[in-house]
């Protein structure tokens, strides 16, 4: 299996690094580290997301963020389609 990321994806995580380094830069590099590794459990697992009501879409979070990877499995790929931050995270 590979890893994909879409454009937005893409455009998500390059907004990280802008919200979190108000708070702290080394917060900022963290969430952004975080939200890039993370995917890569589910090369070995990927049907471990729970299914969300959008057809073939699963979603993933991101251990120690309020984030969500939002993915689909298409054949050997993992395509990551967008990062949400959950606005109930605690």
């Amino acid at each position: 299996m590979s890893l994909k990321w879409t454009a937005p994806a893409r455009r998500d995580i390059q907004d990280l690094p802008d919200y979190y380094s108000r708070i702290d830069r080394n917060l900022a590099e963290r969430m952004e580290h975080a939200v890039e590794v993370e995917p890569l459990r589910l090369l070995d697992h990927p049907y471990m997301g729970a299914q969300t009501v959008a057809a073939e879409v699963r979603k993933w979070r991101v251990r120690g963020t309020p984030y969500q990877l939002y993915y689909r499995v298409t054949g050997r790929d993992i395509v990551i389609l967008h990062v949400a931050r959950d606005a109930f995270w605690r």
